[in-house]
């Protein structure tokens, strides 16, 4: 994650040299909301669902129709 940040710096500074302030400060704001929340995600990433998930029964593809206009629909 942080390869995304550092990126992202390199852009502001992009972004800044051009003089496009508006910008500068969307992506400040992006950076600040992706360091504050990444701790959050990390440590959702470690939950094991594999108890929840071994239980499931394979529903497979559902059969569906076509009609005239192109919309598709479940059978």
């Amino acid at each position: 994650m942080a390869d995304y940040i550092a990126e992202m710096y390199k852009m502001v500074e992009f972004l800044s040299e051009q003089g496009k302030p508006e910008w500068v400060d969307l992506l400040h704001g992006m950076i600040i909301y992706i360091e504050e929340h990444e701790e959050v995600s990390e440590s959702e990433s470690d939950t094991n669902y594999s108890e929840e998930e071994g239980n499931a029964i394979p529903e497979g593809i559902p059969d569906f129709q076509v009609d005239e206009r192109g919309f598709h629909s479940l059978v």
